[in-house]
């Protein structure tokens, strides 16, 4: 199941890949799709366990470029604004499960270049994740406390 989504979304980030240009003008909309991968870091010994292969996400988000209208958004080199829906595998299917995330972000240019762009993500938002702290059957999970969290991009 997992590879058929892995396909489906390899496919329509393919399409989309344009969707964004640096052009884009005020007022219009712009979607972006795009996979990531990473690590979970075990900032302490018991969270070790939980540490069984790399992250994988998918993410699609739906943004805005800023007008300039504001003074704050010419400083800032006309950031994007807009919402991201973000779904992880977190490695470690029995400890931890799946992972959702959604929130509202803005999208800092670092860099004047037209060709290519540095940028930072941020955005705080409410997370989602399958397997939460239990006692009896997930007791190796002590970094999960609930299944709603709080999520910080940056």
């Amino acid at each position: 199941m997992y590879r058929r989504l892995l396909f489906l979304f390899t496919l329509i980030a393919t399409c989309t890949a344009r969707a964004v240009l640096p052009d884009s003008t005020a007022g219009k909309y712009g979607v972006q799709a795009r996979m990531t991968y990473g690590f979970l870091i075990a900032h302490r010994p018991n969270l070790r366990p939980l540490q069984e292969r790399h992250l994988r996400s998918m993410e699609f988000a739906l943004l805005m470029p800023t007008d300039g209208h504001a003074r704050w958004q010419q400083d800032f080199l006309f950031p994007e604004k807009g919402v991201q829906l973000s779904l992880f595998d977190l490695g470690n299917a029995e400890r931890l499960g799946m992972g959702i995330a959604l929130y509202p972000f803005l999208d800092f240019p670092l860099t004047r270049q037209h060709d290519w762009k540095w940028r930072l993500r941020y955005g705080m938002g409410i997370g989602y994740i399958q397997r939460d702290f239990d006692p009896e059957n997930n007791f190796k999970n002590t970094a999960i406390g609930s299944n709603l969290n709080g999520v910080i991009h940056f």
